[in-house]
């Protein structure tokens, strides 16, 4: 959302952005917004001891090693989150006449005014994304963040539950075997990008994961410590002959170290190794148009898709919530839609009723934005 956009929604007057006090971080590119420089008592050495005159030179080059060093404690595509949640609180602190020194260390007071200015106009997941933005421009800048956390987290709460029915995502339509079969009708893999593009749709679908686990958001932003490459493809068998092929994902949306994801050999059109070893023989994706009669899916829909189908297949929950690394319960919301899923533990069967009872009954925890684990 553009500058003067957010500020109109907050009721805010656009020119009360400053040109100055919404800059790019020296360190962070493009990514997380920040003000003017906090004064120098709210920066990094203000909680630190007293170092000896002959000592502050170096200690304040180490300042700004460890700005440049914690700034990747966030994604970039989460920087730019927080950007936009930066942007929104300056513009409220500004329109309310709040000087910038009271912007860090915030008030709780300010904070918790500005969660309820906002509540019943943005969906409760962009507050508290805008909150964690706060939060972590704090961290960057070593500034105290001392909050009533109770208030907050109500407000939070309640903010969820305010969320205009315009703000509100329907859930994810998950992505079939049969959609990548009538997707597989109108490829020629013979061509280069239709042979990568269907061995990343099947390679993506089959070991449940994320899109942009196998993809990039373009060949300049191409990282190899941060995407997947050939080099981290190998194949495994197991004592009982069984073959898997395994792919390494340098780093995840949610997993800092690598994680390995696999798939084995299909029947069928789908076959996710038929896809490989052709996108292996042909190579080099180039440019190319396709498009085919099916509903509009989001990058997501590969992986509910592929825990629909696996759970079909009667993979135990439990088991599919590790292949998939499903951090919370949050799969539980589409399971609860499918009757072909739950048949089999509705049935007078106690043992599979209770086993599922146990899992729905389990609901996903409820992010806390004032924690550091974020």
């Amino acid at each position: 959302m553009q500058a003067q956009e957010l500020a109109l929604e907050l009721s805010l007057d656009p020119t009360s952005v400053h040109g100055n006090s919404i800059r790019r971080g020296k360190h962070q590119g493009e990514t997380l917004a920040g003000p003017k420089p906090l004064p120098s008592n709210l920066r990094f050495k203000s909680s630190s001891p007293s170092f000896p005159d002959e000592l502050m030179f170096t200690f304040t080059g180490t300042t700004k090693k460890i700005t440049a060093v914690i700034v990747n404690a966030w994604a970039s595509l989460t920087r730019k989150v927080y950007g936009s949640g930066l942007l929104a609180f300056h513009a409220f602190c500004n329109a309310r006449n709040i000087s910038e020194a009271e912007h860090a260390p915030v008030k709780s007071i300010t904070l918790a005014s500005f969660i309820a200015t906002m509540a019943g106009l943005y969906s409760g997941k962009t507050i508290c994304n805008y909150v964690y933005g706060v939060r972590a421009w704090h961290i960057l800048h070593g500034s105290p963040w001392i909050i009533n956390e109770p208030e907050i987290l109500a407000l939070l709460t309640v903010s969820v539950t305010l969320t205009p029915i315009s703000s509100k995502r329907a859930p994810h339509q998950p992505f079939t075997i049969e959609h990548i079969c009538e997707v597989r009708k109108v490829l020629d893999l013979t061509k280069p990008l239709d042979a990568a593009f269907f061995a990343c749709l099947t390679t993506t679908f089959y070991t449940a994961s994320r899109l942009g686990e196998f993809t990039i958001p373009s060949i300049n932003q191409f990282d190899s410590n941060r995407h997947a490459t050939i080099d981290g493809v190998s194949e495994v068998t197991n004592r009982n002959g069984f073959r898997v092929k395994a792919f390494i994902l340098p780093i995840t949306k949610t997993e800092k170290e690598p994680m390995s994801v696999s798939w084995v050999t299909q029947q069928g059109l789908s076959d996710p190794e038929e896809g490989w070893l052709n996108h292996i023989k042909i190579n080099n994706p180039d440019s190319s148009d396709h498009a085919q009669n099916l509903p509009h899916f989001s990058g997501h829909s590969l992986r509910i898709g592929a825990t629909l189908e696996y759970l079909l297949r009667g993979v135990p929950f439990e088991v599919m919530k590790a292949k998939g690394r499903w951090k919370s319960n949050a799969f539980l919301i589409y399971l609860r839609r499918y009757a072909q899923i739950l048949a089999p533990y509705i049935q007078d069967k106690p043992s599979l009723h209770a086993a599922f009872v146990h899992l729905t009954s389990q609901e996903a925890p409820i992010n806390n934005p004032l924690l550091p684990s974020r």
